[in-house]
């Protein structure tokens, strides 16, 4: 009996082996997929990192530290939103915006990165005149020729395309400018002008004069067509002086410059100025105090070459009363 029950126990268990073995064969089905991360960025946007993100639909929000990338522009903020659908970049807080060309910090940002546009506020930026535009670095003193400029909304209008409200600008970025031009709103074409509304001259922080207007040559082959800053001097012979000049830029090789001065003592005086670049060596012509041309040749070490007709001047002495 002993042993009948024994098999019986035997035979059982390996039914019950052979039974588990057939079922451990049996596929299991696979465990539903983790949803994938999200990969659409606004357009222009390739990547991102941050300390922390969150998302809700086409919402990125990225909190501490964060930093998005694309192509051609480059952004670094305390925090930062993200809207797919409208292309839209808001930042905030400690915002660095940078591209080819310079960059631009602001307190905060409202851009577009499919059209390239946005607005920055309380901000101040510094853009290249230099490899971009061509610009000749030996007329900024062998310092790479740059644009500063600031204001409490800065809108980037294309490319290199700006407009500031309330702020300035200036070519001389040292950290103290000797000069600098503040406005209630100036348009600023990077390599070609700019148009400033209700402007005050600055030079060492101290008001000079004030234009309604100022048209601001910023070309990038540094001659324009236009009047120059008026200049202020004073002497024992002629007393006060006030100068006035238009250069005419005729083209890569011609320029004129016509000129107007107002002396207190001794009257007015007309004069002009003529170069012609020839390409090497100099010729120049000066007036003498005998009225007799004097013809002078030059070579500069660059190899340039000027043709100049020399400033005349016609004054009048102020006649004292009978």
């Amino acid at each position: 009996m002993y042993l009948k029950v024994s098999k019986g126990f035997l035979l059982s268990c390996i039914v019950c082996l052979r039974a588990g073995a057939a079922f451990a064969q049996v596929a299991a089905p696979a465990p539903p997929a983790a949803p994938a991360p999200a990969t659409n960025l606004p357009l222009g946007i390739s990547s991102f990192s941050s300390w922390k993100f969150e998302q809700v639909g086409d919402h990125l929000h990225l909190v501490d530290r964060a930093v998005i990338e694309g192509p051609t522009i480059k952004f670094f903020a305390d925090d930062v939103d993200l809207y797919v659908t409208t292309n839209r970049v808001v930042a905030s807080g400690n915002v660095v915006f940078t591209n080819r060309d310079g960059r631009i910090s602001a307190e905060r940002v409202e851009f577009n990165t499919a059209t390239g546009v946005g607005t920055f506020y309380e901000a101040s930026g510094i853009m290249s005149l230099g490899v971009t535009a061509g610009a000749n670095i030996a007329a900024f003193g062998g310092q790479d020729p740059d644009v500063y400029f600031y204001g409490e909304k800065l809108e980037k209008l294309g490319p290199r395309k700006y407009r500031i409200t309330r702020g300035g600008f200036t070519t001389c970025v040292q950290p103290t400018p000797r000069w600098e031009v503040t406005s209630d709103s100036v348009m600023l074409n990077l390599d070609d002008y700019a148009i400033a509304n209700n402007t005050v001259l600055r030079v060492k922080g101290v008001p000079v004069f004030y234009l309604p207007v100022l048209y601001y040559p910023i070309r990038n082959d540094q001659r324009a067509t236009g009047f120059l800053l008026p200049t202020y001097g004073a002497s024992t012979l002629r007393g006060q002086s006030l100068s006035n000049a238009f250069f005419w830029a005729i083209n890569r090789s011609q320029d004129a410059t016509f000129q107007h001065d107002w002396y207190t003592n001794t009257g007015q005086g007309l004069g002009g100025e003529y170069r012609y670049n020839f390409g090497t060596g100099s010729i120049s012509r000066k007036p003498s105090s005998s009225s007799r041309p004097e013809w002078k040749a030059r070579c500069p070490p660059s190899g340039a070459t000027r043709f100049v007709a020399g400033r005349t001047r016609a004054s009048r002495r102020a006649s004292a009363p009978a």
